[in-house]
């Protein structure tokens, strides 16, 4: 959880953008509505889809998606055939 408010986030989180670059999949700044959502037992994106947590938890997902080559959608993921085993 990222809180630009704090000196030490920023500093973090500019350490990391330039130690990781493009290796780093995201950073999710912090919000009191995932500490309330998990009170409620529910995601983020029931409790509270236009929070700032929501959109970067998504940014994040749609990067990994892009990674690992896979696409959702109604509810399933569907990845490509791999032909090779590892």
């Amino acid at each position: 959880r990222c809180d630009n408010r704090r000196n030490i986030n920023r500093d973090v989180t500019a350490f990391m953008q330039q130690r990781l670059g493009d290796n780093l999949l995201g950073v999710v700044h912090r919000d009191e509505s995932v500490g309330e959502a998990n009170a409620s037992q529910q995601s983020v994106y029931d409790f509270s889809p236009a929070s700032a947590a929501a959109f970067d938890i998504e940014l994040i997902a749609k990067r990994v998606s892009s990674i690992l080559n896979i696409t959702v959608g109604n509810g399933e993921v569907q990845a490509p055939i791999r032909t090779n085993h590892f």
